[in-house]
């Protein structure tokens, strides 16, 4: 009977350790893919906002590309991202800022086709649009920096899931002894009544 209580306690061990394994998994995933998709639209509202302030300073485009630059290169140890190379056009969709996505480039004085801009978002001014910005499609680089804010907290979410699937783990098992011991007393007790009947 001991044999048939250990292959019972293994047995609820196993299942749950699967199912607390692809739990752990799923959500790790999915909070990776949620925070990136937080983060990364929170920095596009940050650049969307920056080239709207400087349009409704400047009254144009003028300079653009320079204080870009220059922007990112004054808060580069603040791990924002990076989000050169950007696109930037101006109301008539020609480009006042050259960057790329996927590869591609854009000149400067390039005018953009619709299909160009389908993935471009709008910068508006009092309502009114007076730009595009075409973003890349990889992440800001400084996101994927091991010491960045946004991987330490990845990092502390990883943490409490694992521990979280330990404890699962442990009352997954106390309480396979516990149904083992359930299951295995009455038919010992049955064996022992067979024996002596037998007997």
């Amino acid at each position: 009977m001991r044999s048939l209580s250990l292959k019972l306690i293994l047995a609820f061990l196993a299942v749950s350790l699967t199912g607390v394994g692809l739990v752990a998994l799923f959500v790790s995933g999915q909070a990776q893919r949620e925070f990136d998709r937080f983060v990364l639209d929170r920095y596009q509202l940050d650049l969307i906002d920056e080239l709207a302030d400087y349009y409704a300073t400047n009254g144009s485009w003028q300079d653009i590309g320079t204080v870009l630059i220059a922007n990112r290169d004054r808060r580069g140890d603040d791990r924002r991202p990076n989000w050169l190379p950007v696109t930037v056009v101006d109301a008539d969709n020609v480009v006042v800022v050259g960057g790329g996505r996927g590869g591609e480039r854009y000149e400067l004085g390039q005018r953009l086709s619709r299909v160009d801009l389908q993935p471009s978002i709008p910068i508006e001014v009092d309502d009114e649009v007076v730009g595009r910005v075409i973003l890349p499609n990889s992440r800001p680089s400084q996101v994927n920096s091991p010491d960045s804010p946004e991987q330490i907290f990845i990092r502390a979410i990883r943490r409490v899931i694992m521990y979280s699937a330990l404890v699962a783990t442990a009352v997954a098992l106390l309480l396979g002894i516990l149904l083992a011991r359930t299951i295995a007393n009455p038919v010992r007790e049955l064996t022992q009544a067979t024996h002596r009947v037998a007997d």
